[in-house]
């Protein structure tokens, strides 16, 4: 074999060595963003609630699980034009931990690349009724309170209250494509803070219903 065939040969290899190390780089790289996630959910394994006195719900997250933390203002301007999905939550909200591993296990069977998420948790207005009349405890904010402008119709009355205005509960999961929403998860009122676990036809419902909506984006996320 002369040398101008070995120098091709070695250099098909140099390539096919460089393409390996690549997808090997790709599959094992973890951001920041899903780093802090499964750090910031998984801290509350095992721990009981101060409130309830309960544990925790135990979740097990991936390291590469596609999260990417945004904004209030970047909730705001998804819900406006996005595409995607957007993931509220808290990581010591029992409904959100009851429903994440269903929730990423269908991110991960529809191979989607990213969730977008934000913890709107310290975002919410809090009111309370005192008898006929209703008293606002604190303010929301005001991203918070341009996404249930934006949300509309689409979002939940506050259901303590029942005057007329609209509230976010946990989780919220939305699926947008180009602003107009296709889908949304929204835990009622009883839902956020019941330890509940979901039955096999509830855990079928929702993961056959989550993957039919994001199947509708994928394609043009």
């Amino acid at each position: 074999m002369d040398n101008k065939k070995l120098k091709h040969i070695f250099q098909f290899l140099v390539v096919i060595i460089i393409i390996f190390a690549i997808l090997i780089i790709q599959k094992e790289y973890v951001t920041g963003d899903e780093k802090k996630f499964k750090r910031e959910f998984e801290y509350f394994n095992k721990k009981t609630s101060l409130r309830f006195s309960e544990e925790y719900p135990s979740v097990k997250i991936e390291k590469q699980n596609g999260i990417k933390y945004v904004s209030e203002k970047e909730v705001v301007d998804f819900l406006k034009s996005g595409t995607g999905i957007l993931f509220l939550a808290y990581p010591e909200g029992i409904r959100s931990r009851i429903l994440l591993p269903y929730f990423l296990d269908v991110c991960y069977q529809e191979r989607v690349e990213t969730v977008y998420y934000f913890n709107a948790y310290s975002s919410r207005e809090e009111k309370e009724k005192k008898e006929d009349t209703v008293v606002t405890l604190k303010e929301g904010s005001k991203d918070y309170k341009k996404a249930l402008e934006v949300l509309g119709e689409n979002a939940p009355d506050y259901q303590e209250v029942n005057d007329g205005s609209k509230r976010i509960y946990f989780p919220t999961i939305m699926i947008v494509k180009d602003g107009k929403l296709l889908y949304s998860y929204q835990a009622s009122s009883e839902e956020e803070s019941s330890f509940q676990k979901l039955t096999k036809k509830q855990k079928q419902f929702f993961k056959k219903e989550l993957s039919n909506n994001i199947k509708k984006i994928i394609k043009t996320e």
